[in-house]
């Protein structure tokens, strides 16, 4: 998120994304400097139209896994790049404000070129321009001037879900490449994703931003706007900057985890609003000290039965607990019928869970010195 009040109250934890594409790698391998930024300019009109139109994306035929990784507030021309290869620092054609996301459809970056240090809406959270990257031609194309929250990539590389801070509201939106510009919903809360099929978008409606409607967990269709309830759950504001609702791999399921405040939940609904309901964890985990249901950050394995938690639970015996220590990355079985996080099994103590490596068989954490290592995980879950 981008709230000017809470950049300074939630933990910094990870992005990812995991794509391919089939271009060399980027610039050159720097030694690693501080991360620019550029001043953002004064607020302009409070809702910018698109300042331009990109020429059409074109997919490699031959697309290379690439992954690539920043921490929130990152900002700059340098960037993780994961794979391929063992991780390393490059330095892109440009600076960013903001990192949103990597499409390998398209090989491009979806950014903020400016730094959001300015506020709009009616809960003054930071805005800034939202911009694209051609990582093949180093150009940068600006679509909207100001006033933009956050977005991310539909996953055919050519849309994008994004949203606009307006006096009244926050607008979730849909931009496609050819100028449609689509109203999803109105007074969403930062706290959202893409379904990965690009149908449907899962959000959240908070307490805590001015806003009018009621709180709870939402999906709302692409094509035609339509909207549901999964749940009536209020994250109000707290929480980590990186929680989103997480989409099962074929879309039909989303889970959210609320973990940083007074009420804590994991709530796991059919993304057609048919069906949603909280999870417990098994009873005969519930005294191990990584077991629990404030869990930060999920990753579903491929087979949609399977989920790897990254708990905030710490080790009591490791001695370097509490803020800043290591947390217990867990695999659960989803246990529908018993409505339970079911089979625990302690994978480790990592000191955050950025994404699947290969899916279901390595993941990429984070080490003790902050940079990004692959994890092979030692048995099926």
């Amino acid at each position: 998120m981008r709230s000017l009040k809470r950049n300074l109250l939630f933990v910094c934890l990870s992005l990812i994304v995991i794509a391919g594409c089939a271009s060399p790698p980027l610039g050159v391998e720097p030694t690693p400097q501080d991360l620019g930024t550029v001043v953002a300019s004064t607020l302009t009109a409070m809702a910018p139209g698109p300042t331009a139109t990109l020429s059409p994306a074109t997919a490699s035929p031959t697309p290379e896994k690439r992954e690539f990784w920043t921490c929130f507030g990152c900002s700059g021309d340098n960037l993780w790049q994961l794979s391929p290869g063992p991780p390393r620092l490059i330095r892109l054609p440009a600076s960013m404000g903001e990192y949103y996301g990597y499409s390998p459809q398209s090989n491009r970056i979806l950014m903020a070129a400016e730094f959001g240090d300015h506020g709009a809406g009616p809960g003054n959270v930071a805005v800034s321009d939202m911009s694209i990257l051609d990582l093949g031609t180093g150009e940068v194309t600006q679509i909207f001037p100001d006033n933009v929250v956050e977005a991310e990539w539909g996953p055919d590389g050519a849309s994008f879900a994004y949203i606009l801070a307006t006096p009244a509201s926050y607008e979730l939106r849909w931009w496609t490449e050819d100028g449609e510009d689509r109203l999803l919903a109105s007074d969403v809360s930062f706290t959202w994703s893409v379904a990965p099929s690009g149908q449907a978008v899962a959000f959240t409606r908070e307490t805590g931003y001015e806003l009018k409607a009621a709180p709870g967990l939402f999906v709302v269709t692409v094509a035609d706007a339509r909207e549901v309830m999964l749940s009536d759950a209020d994250k109000g504001g707290v929480g980590s900057i990186t929680d989103r609702p997480v989409w099962s791999p074929d879309s039909q399921e989303v889970i959210f985890s609320l973990w940083g405040g007074a009420e804590t939940r994991v709530i796991l609904g059919r993304a057609d609003g048919s069906q949603a309901f909280d999870l417990g964890v098994d009873p005969s985990a519930a005294d191990a000290w990584w077991s629990g249901l404030q869990i930060p950050g999920l990753l579903w394995y491929p087979d949609g039965d399977h989920v790897l938690v990254n708990s905030s639970a710490s080790n009591p015996d490791a001695g370097a607990g509490g803020m800043g220590g290591a947390t217990a990355i867990v695999v659960y079985r989803v246990d529908r019928a018993a409505r339970q996080l079911a089979d625990g099994r302690l994978v480790g103590e990592m000191m955050g869970l950025i994404g699947w490596n290969i899916p279901g068989e390595s993941f990429w954490s984070i080490g003790h010195d902050g940079k990004p290592k692959s994890v092979a995980l030692s048995a099926a879950p």
